[in-house]
């Protein structure tokens, strides 16, 4: 298997930190709305699809990282 290079993986690591920081500004924003309101429920689901999509480029940047060692 070919290596990734520094650059591909710093853009790896740079989506990560993306959605890292929508995730939490979409739960702050979530925090401030009435629970029982369509828009809350909407929200939470972008909260946790947002935090499931960064956890994948976690895990995708710690098996390249581990391949490298």
């Amino acid at each position: 298997m070919a290596a990734v290079s520094a650059l591909t993986l710093a853009e790896l690591r740079q989506k990560h930190a993306q959605l890292t920081l929508a995730a939490e500004q979409e739960r702050t924003r979530w925090r401030g709305m009435v629970a029982t309101s369509p828009a809350s429920a909407a929200a939470g689901r972008r909260v946790k699809d947002l935090q499931a999509r960064a956890l994948e480029y976690e895990m995708i940047i710690g098996s390249l990282v581990n391949r490298r060692d």
